[in-house]
């Protein structure tokens, strides 16, 4: 797969973020010119739009020419400008990272070599001693060129590289691979790509990819000087090594998200048929009965199979999500009782709200499995140190963009929105962790807990849930003593009145069961209600459910069908139960067409997955509800007697 084919929003948002970091103006340009990333610096300098046209205003036509043919052909170029500036076009896969070097005025300093060193070699062949030695004023000016030059080079004692030693270097060479100018070439590489060494032979065109000792990477030429001696030349490719790992992240992410879409609706339709008969049969065999325990064990596998769909879609950040401005203090404080119980009684869970604390626009159930993810996790960390138990603390603030910036610093992350943010920290006196562990913490599948203990999936989904809201989330922990994990969301300011939140089906979740009692009787009504969806089973159960609590039901295998039916009887119904994803057409397409014959009928889609558009439709008309596949005849039907009672 190319670079462009999985440069999706958040990848490119990733992208811009680690181009920031790099020295200069630089922008990831596809070869017909088009800008996928761009750092501030680049904005800065240069014109919007495609390559040719940024760069027109301030580059000469035959520079502009010249630099769009390289990124084109995907080759490397360097672009000497007038007034000394240096645009590189370096090839990446599938497009061409563009970037504007040394400031201008650089080549109009004044061209005097302080010393050997800073007059390193002008010219692979020419010795440093040589262009040091040059009495000529263009010798001189190229050697300052290569001394403010990004490029790394360093003259060595031999031509074998594995053996060799260090005996000048340049600036870029000391700051590119953290040498001091001498030493064992070997000493500065990290030891696994040491035998790479050996690889380096003078003449090659193609260079030699290493990691350094010092973290960073580089690609090495090995060159030949007048002497007969080593020459290495360097290119710092720390930036790109962590651009291309962040986009196979991405696209790793998104081949996740396209498996469990692929499996989450058929799994959840199935699953639905599954929880429905479950809880059908539970209300004719009531607490007592020799069949209760065993239904009530198979209801509860329902919804740990449904929940693990559910978070393998957060991970991917393709859950069906309805984003509402929320009060994150008024959410803690309603969610503390349920957080409570969670918590074993020997760790206390103490919570601390701040204050003018701005709200945050996130799907509401999404942030409550985020806090209850971090807070099990911190009360396991707890118990594994000590059965003698400890303290969670929960905690909100105010925080800036300095803050957020400070909390990622060394993640690759350059650039943040400019807004308010709150902060919410969960902080435990568990185990804390190791370096080694905290930098996997958020892998999918990774867990520390025993075999059986855990899936591995939940900081996995944390993670996903809160990029997907827009924000970061930051992990600060020291083996023995603890951690805190920092959620940062950005602060939402209203543009209009406030909306009322839109009715929500209870979750379904396992419960103490009880026996029927004349409550159920609560969850009857009256109404002509369609239910349109091509899983049979499923309508066929849900149909029959909602007639026995005194529903007139009509069914609809597909989203034609059920358009014919609505154009037949137009204004008749009172509800449209409707799949999201059906053969021909879906639930969103059943509805934009079906609109002038609904009448006053209310609208719930049901679905156990959905795209992007349905979310971004359920944000923009309230007037739709949304019931997560599968569903238990709770949730079905109060949600189906909320609708039909609204006004």
């Amino acid at each position: 797969m190319s670079l462009t084919a999985f440069l999706r929003p958040a990848a490119i948002a990733d992208a811009a973020s680690l181009l920031a970091a790099m020295d200069g103006a630089s922008a990831l340009i596809r070869p017909d010119g088009v800008v996928l990333a761009a750092s501030s610096a680049w904005h800065d300098l240069f014109a919007t739009g495609p390559l040719a046209r940024a760069l027109s205003p301030t580059v000469a036509s035959d520079a502009v020419f010249r630099i769009c043919r390289a990124v084109r052909a995907r080759s490397a170029h360097l672009e000497e400008l007038p007034d000394g500036t240096v645009i590189k076009v370096a090839p990446v896969t599938g497009a061409a990272l563009v970037t504007r070097l040394m400031p201008a005025g650089v080549l109009a300093a004044p061209a005097v070599a302080a010393s050997t060193e800073e007059a390193a070699a002008a010219d692979p062949a020419t010795p440093l001693a040589a262009v040091s030695d040059a009495g000529d004023g263009r010798s001189t000016g190229l050697a300052a060129l290569i001394a403010a030059a990004p490029l790394g080079i360093a003259r060595l004692d031999s031509i074998a590289a594995r053996d060799a030693t260090i005996v000048e270097a340049n600036a870029a060479f000391r700051r590119i691979t953290g040498a001091d100018g001498s030493g064992a070439l070997a000493a500065l590489v990290a030891e696994t790509d040491r035998p790479a060494l050996s690889a380096l032979k003078p003449g090659e065109d193609t260079p030699i990819a290493l990691s350094l000792a010092s973290g960073r990477a580089c690609e090495a030429w090995m060159l030949l000087d007048e002497d007969g001696r080593g020459a290495l030349l360097v290119a710092d490719t720390t930036a790109r090594r962590e651009m291309e790992q962040r986009l196979v992240q991405s696209s790793k992410m998104e081949v996740i998200g396209n498996i469990a879409a692929g499996v989450a609706h058929e799994l959840n339709n199935m699953l639905g048929v599954v929880a429905l008969s479950a809880d059908d049969l539970l209300t004719r065999h009531p607490i007592g009965d020799p069949s209760f325990e065993e239904l009530q064990n198979l209801k509860s596998h329902c919804l740990r199979a449904s929940n693990l769909v559910a978070t393998l879609l957060a991970y991917s950040r393709q859950q069906t999500v309805r984003r509402e401005a929320l009060d994150l203090g008024g959410v803690l404080s309603e969610f503390r009782v349920l957080l409570k119980k969670l918590v074993d009684e020997r760790v206390s869970l103490e919570f601390r709200h701040g204050r003018g604390l701005p709200q945050v626009l996130v799907d509401r159930q999404q942030l409550e499995t985020v806090i209850m993810n971090l807070v099990t996790n911190a009360r396991d960390a707890i118990l594994a140190k000590t059965s003698d138990g400890g303290a969670i603390h929960v905690a909100t603030r105010l925080a800036s963009t300095d803050d957020v910036r400070e909390a990622l610093a060394g993640k690759g992350i350059a650039s943040f929105p400019d807004c308010e943010w709150v902060e919410i920290a969960v902080t435990d006196t568990g185990t804390g962790m190791s370096p080694e562990t905290a930098a996997r913490i958020f892998d999918l599948f990774f867990t520390t807990k025993p075999k059986g203990q855990g899936t591995g999936i939940g900081m996995a989904s944390v993670y996903g849930i809160v990029k997907g809201a827009g924000g970061f989330i930051a992990v600060d922990t020291e083996e023995g003593r603890g951690t805190t994990f920092r959620v940062f969301l950005p602060g939402h300011e209203p543009v209009a009145a406030p909306v009322a939140a839109p009715v929500a089906a209870p979750v379904a979740t396992p419960v103490e069961a009880t026996p029927a009692s004349p409550a159920a009787s609560d969850l009857s009504g009256r109404g002509r209600i369609l239910i349109a969806d091509d899983e049979a089973p499923l309508r066929n159960l849900a149909a029959r459910i909602l007639r026995q609590r005194g529903y007139d039901v009509v069914e609809a295998s597909d989203g034609e069908e059920a358009l014919d039916i609505l154009m037949d009887e137009s204004g008749s119904f009172d509800l449209l139960l409707s799949d999201v994803k059906m053969p021909g057409m879906g639930g969103p397409e059943l509805l934009k067409e079906a609109r002038p014959y609904l009448g006053r009928a209310r609208v719930i889609f049901m679905s156990g997955y959905a795209e992007q558009n349905l979310s971004d439709t359920l944000e923009s008309d309230r007037e739709i509800s949304f019931l997560q596949k599968p569903f238990g005849i709770e949730a079905l039907s109060a949600l189906v007697k909320a609708e039909l009672a609204a006004p």
